[in-house]
């Protein structure tokens, strides 16, 4: 339900443009992730795709914080922050179950140091994207034992 939603702002808002690096599309959700309304539909459309709660939650990177914050307030779970795949801002408590939450996937680097970062004390369970860009992340992360789960895939917006 808030999927599709979120589908018709990004469109509306031309939030995916062809100028992208190592992808054909360049994703900017700055504009979702800095409106209140928005972030309240991101995190209501990640909780419908959740199948079970973690004991906390974990961002990636500065641009996924406002999300991890907004899926914070609506579920009541704590979080981490993690920027540079190792600098860790909170504390995770030894054995966590813990699930990413990122803006954009591509290619996974910066996920996969998260992840690292993580298991030292917690352990992952899931990680969730806002947009996958289809570019090797989902693969990563199944070797490594971990579900990417995509609330929406770039091949599912026409551009």
């Amino acid at each position: 339900m808030k999927k599709k939603i979120l589908l018709g702002i990004i469109g509306r808002e031309g939030l995916i443009s062809g100028k992208g690096g190592e992808s054909k599309h360049l994703v900017n959700l700055f504009k979702l992730t800095t409106a209140p309304a928005y972030l309240r539909i991101i995190a209501q459309a990640l909780i419908e795709i959740m199948e079970t709660k973690p004991d906390m939650l974990a961002s990636p990177s500065i641009e996924s914080d406002p999300i991890v914050t907004a899926l914070s307030l609506e579920t009541g779970l704590p979080f981490v922050c993690i920027h540079g795949g190792n600098v860790l801002y909170g504390e995770i408590e030894k054995g966590a179950s813990i699930d990413i939450i990122a803006d954009v996937t591509l290619t996974g680097e910066t996920v996969l140091s998260t992840i690292k970062t993580i298991n030292e004390l917690g352990k992952v369970r899931r990680v969730y994207t806002v947009v996958d860009l289809e570019k090797g992340a989902h693969e990563k992360f199944k070797k490594e034992g971990i579900d990417l789960i995509s609330l929406i895939r770039i091949s599912e917006l026409d551009l």
